[in-house]
């Protein structure tokens, strides 16, 4: 039996050119084809908000997102002793 999760690693940039990443996990399979288009259009035109939220450790503002990555994992049971 296999079992797949999908999980996304967004990195965000601040404006002291530091980054960080954050993984969002268990992401459905349909909500995948509209990643990127969602992060390029949040670059396009960040909103105040989403700047004033996501700082950096010395509290710079994010300037955008440069890097996003879809991974998918795929277990599969290869023993159970039960």
């Amino acid at each position: 039996m296999e079992e797949t999760t999908i999980n996304v690693a967004i990195t965000l940039a601040f404006q002291d050119s530091t980054s960080r990443t954050y993984t969002f996990s268990g992401v459905e399979e349909e909500a995948v084809p509209d990643v990127k288009d969602k992060v390029l259009a949040l670059n396009a035109n960040m909103p105040d908000y989403f700047k004033r939220t996501f700082v950096s450790n010395a509290g710079a503002s994010c300037v955008m997102i440069s890097a996003t990555k879809i991974i998918s994992i795929t277990e599969e049971v290869i023993y159970n002793a039960g």
